[in-house]
């Protein structure tokens, strides 16, 4: 099985497992806020895990975060 629009709250989980392991980076910064990366695995719920990179953003207006998006890591 594998997440889907059937499933939402499985890529929610996986995605706060990635940020509570992961160590988020100051990536940029610009009139909206400040972007941070963060790297690592996202495990899927049928056991595979893959590389991604999330960008989220800390809002200039109200401090809050915002997810921005999810990417597969590519290697060099």
């Amino acid at each position: 099985m594998s997440v889907t629009s059937a499933n939402p709250e499985a890529l929610k989980a996986s995605i706060q497992k990635l940020l509570a392991n992961s160590a988020a980076l100051e990536d940029a910064i610009n009139e909206y806020g400040t972007f941070y990366r963060l790297v690592g695995k996202l495990e899927g719920i049928n056991g595979i895990a893959l590389s991604v990179v999330t960008i989220w953003l800390q809002r200039e207006a109200d401090g809050k975060f915002q997810f921005v998006t999810l990417k597969p890591l590519k290697e060099a």
